[in-house]
């Protein structure tokens, strides 16, 4: 990231995308569902529709080097009911296994992801989230390399924020190249609390919509505080294996894994909800320790 020049074309660049209607109503809609403190001081929380399961699988622990366990206790309080954990370049906590239940509230299921950097010929092509998978998902490898080994060990697949640049996005020419393999794509980035930066929400929407790929609210959740910031709802009706025993589902999670897939390949989520994350928020700090982590990790060898 090239700052402060990155953040200026990015203002650029919205300014400009915004004299078009779509793009501006879009902008317009998630915060307009906004209160003032949200936006400025409070962490907004979703809730699981009816007769549904709250989902996220875009978050993390590596940047305040969180146990499974402390992350597990929250979002379970939070509501959700199957959390992916997708650490940047690693997946270590989870000991090669793909899916852990702990039984916090009425029960949560953390899921193994990877948020994988992808590069070719040197240059980094931004990220890619994989969750769910069988085996390991190598990094700093190019992105049609990763995609169609995330594939082949039965991995959940998502564009993550595609149109942020500034994010680790992959972009339009990139994301065109890999749709036969998405499952979704993520359409709504909590961390994208700038107004400047919404713009790549927006564009993800029309995208998404666009081609027929399920979109899907997300937080980007570095710290617990930001747990429970968006997120979206299966039909219990789709994911009859959580009425399994959980070591079930733990000794057998490709079951799991295969109707979430399906549920995301059909279109099947019930709710999209996300609240951005708030601008004076003091999860700032942290925040921008992570991000170092990430850039340093980031880099290949």
């Amino acid at each position: 990231m090239k700052f402060p020049k990155d953040f200026i074309e990015a203002w650029k660049r919205f300014r400009e995308l915004r004299k078009n209607p779509e793009i501006a109503k879009l902008l317009d809609e998630d915060t307009a569902k906004m209160s003032f403190a949200q936006m400025w001081f409070t962490f907004g929380r979703v809730e699981p529709a009816e007769d549904s399961y709250l989902i996220s699988f875009h978050n993390h622990s590596d940047g305040n080097n969180y146990a499974l366990e402390q992350i597990a206790r929250v979002a379970a309080k939070r509501g959700y009911k199957v959390f992916g954990v997708s650490d940047h370049n690693r997946d270590d906590k989870f000991n090669e296994k793909r899916v852990i239940y702990f039984p916090f509230g009425d029960g949560i299921y953390l899921v193994r992801g990877n948020e994988v950097g992808c590069y070719k010929n040197g240059k980094a092509q931004g990220d890619i989230l994989t969750v769910g998978y069988n085996g390991r998902i190598p990094s700093f490898e190019p992105l049609e390399d990763i995609v169609h080994r995330a594939t082949e060990q039965d991995s959940i697949i998502i564009a993550t924020t595609p149109f942020n640049d500034l994010m680790g996005g992959i972009g339009e020419e990139k994301l065109s190249q890999i749709i036969p393999y998405l499952h979704a794509i993520e359409v709504f980035n909590a961390t994208s609390n700038m107004a400047f930066l919404r713009y790549a929400d927006a564009l993800a929407k029309i995208f998404a919509q666009k081609f027929g790929i399920t979109g899907i609210y997300d937080e980007d959740a570095h710290t617990l505080d930001e747990i429970g910031l968006a997120g979206f709802s299966i039909s219990k009706r789709h994911l009859p294996s959580l009425r399994m025993p959980p070591e079930e589902i733990e000794c057998s999670p490709q079951v799991l894994i295969n109707e979430l897939k399906t549920a995301l390949s059909q279109g099947n989520v019930a709710n999209n909800q996300g609240h951005y994350m708030p601008l004076a928020s003091v999860s700032y700090p942290a925040k921008s320790k992570t991000l170092s982590h990430k850039q340093a990790i980031l880099k290949p060898k």
